[in-house]
Parts: C-alpha cells; structure tokens; sequence
C-alpha cells in the first residue's frame, strides 16, 4: 500500500519556516549596524511605524510588497513611489535592499529582531514578574530595584 503524502516543497507561511528568523537577525544587525550612533530608538520607531502606520492601515499596499507575484523591480518601484521622500534615507534604503533581495515579507521579524537585539547593545533586560497581589499601575512598571523590594530582602533596602 503506498502512501499519498506529498512532499511538502513550498512552506506556506514564513512564521512556520525557521531558518525566516535567522535570516531576519541578519538584516536586523545590518539596520542596527548602519545606523549612526544614538539613533537606534529613533530608526525603530519609524520602523515600527511603517508597519503599524503604514502597512496595518494599507492592507493592499502591504500585501503588494509581500506578494510573491508581484516581481522586485515592481517591489522596488513601490518603495521609490510611496516611501521615498516620505521617510528617512536610511529606512527608505532599508527597504529597498530587502525590495531587491525579495524580503519584504520579513518586515514584521526584522524589526522584531531589531528591536530585541537593540535591548541587549543597551544592556536591558527582559524581565518577568510575578506577583501574589496584582500591582497597582505605578508599580507595575517600576524597577524592584528602584523601590528596594527585591527578591531576598523583604525589609525594602
């Protein structure tokens, strides 16, 4: 009895494809690398705004630039009709090398990545806290150690 499964030669989805986010760390050191020093936040945010502002607002846009059927000549001449000129030269350079290299359709991994590899050149740090008592909002944002009460030292100091 012979199986009927098919091979599975084209991944549906770039979220189901691992090697998508190693790729898009690549691109995302390569946005935070050719930006000047002090202007990472500032990048980011046009970043994020592009996707949000821009791409979530403009649905047929955004499925323009991630379609696989629409070439990257055409991809690239959106991005010089519509970004250019409208946002940073950086960014609007940005989009046009992964216009050119068919990744549009990482923007939302890139900047993910960007945004993660951002924090740890900051020396941030992801934390998560648990609590028995909700917080109340002003607490829920605050550095334990700004307020004494870490783990370990129950007398605030």
């Amino acid at each position: 009895m012979a199986s009927e499964s098919q091979i599975k030669t084209r991944i549906e989805s770039v979220m189901e494809d691992p090697h998508q986010g190693a790729v898009a760390r690549i691109y995302a050191d390569a946005f935070l690398n050719a930006l000047p020093a002090g202007d990472a936040d500032a990048a980011l945010e046009e970043f994020r705004s592009f996707l949000e502002d821009v791409l979530d607002k403009q649905p047929d846009f955004a499925r323009l630039i991630r379609s696989d059927t629409l070439g990257r000549e055409h991809k690239l001449d959106l991005v010089n009709r519509v970004v250019a000129g409208r946002a940073s030269e950086l960014f609007t350079n940005f989009l046009r090398v992964l216009a050119r290299h068919d990744r549009l359709n990482l923007l939302p991994l890139i900047l993910a990545q960007a945004a993660m590899e951002h924090e740890k050149r900051s020396g941030k740090k992801r934390v998560q806290v648990i609590s028995a008592q909700p917080l109340s909002d002003g607490h829920d944002r605050e550095d334990p150690r700004k307020t004494g009460q870490c783990a370990g030292d129950p007398a605030g100091g």
